[in-house]
């Protein structure tokens, strides 16, 4: 599993001259798609354990998104911006066997974790 449809790709640093509100849009709108995946996998998880440590990515998720809808509106950004969970195909959606599932919650996190060092480069 090498490819997350639906999940937002990481973007080069090449879009580093795109201005600030831009650049908080795109982000804006790669953080809600991980949410959709977060959740997921939050609901499929049957160890107890690992919610909690999904329900801190969730948190953290959010708290990235609200700051950056709130740094959006005080700058005059009043787009509204609407992921749907059917950017999460069926097919990753409903996995068929656990080993899957946990591939593809590795892909994600792993993805997720280089999506949020990648904007950690637009942000410093």
């Amino acid at each position: 599993m090498k490819t997350l449809s639906g999940f937002p790709e990481i973007p080069s640093s090449q879009n580093s001259t795109q201005n600030k509100s831009d650049l908080y849009s795109e982000v804006f709108v790669a953080l809600s798609k991980v949410a959709v995946f977060l959740e997921q996998m939050q609901t499929d998880e049957d160890n107890s354990e690992m919610k909690y440590e999904l329900e801190d990515l969730q948190s953290e998720n959010f708290s990235q998104l609200c700051d950056l809808q709130m740094w959006l509106r005080s700058t005059g950004v009043n787009e509204t911006f609407e992921t749907l969970r059917s950017v999460m195909p069926h097919k990753l959606r409903h996995v068929g066997n656990t080993f899957k599932r946990y591939e593809r919650d590795f892909v994600v996190v792993s993805r997720y974790g280089k999506l949020l060092r990648r904007y950690q480069d637009y942000y410093n």
